[in-house]
């Protein structure tokens, strides 16, 4: 696999073109992830679960029982 992309690497210097793009399949395997993301799926996770729903719920009640008395 490394003799293909050398061997693309040296033609393209020495016919003057752009060097070819290499992409090696183990490393995309490691790639960075942000701490948002996971921050942010936690989040998502929280606030569409039972327990968003249950103080959604609560919340309304109370301001209904306000509202009407």
């Amino acid at each position: 696999m490394l003799g293909s992309h050398l061997t693309d690497l040296v033609t393209a210097i020495v016919d003057d073109r752009s060097v070819p793009h290499t992409q090696f399949a183990p490393a995309a395997r490691f790639r960075t992830r942000s701490p948002q993301g996971r921050v942010l799926r936690q989040a998502r996770a929280l606030g569409s679960g039972a327990l968003a729903t249950g103080v959604l719920v609560a919340v309304l009640a109370a301001v209904l029982r306000i509202w009407i008395k």
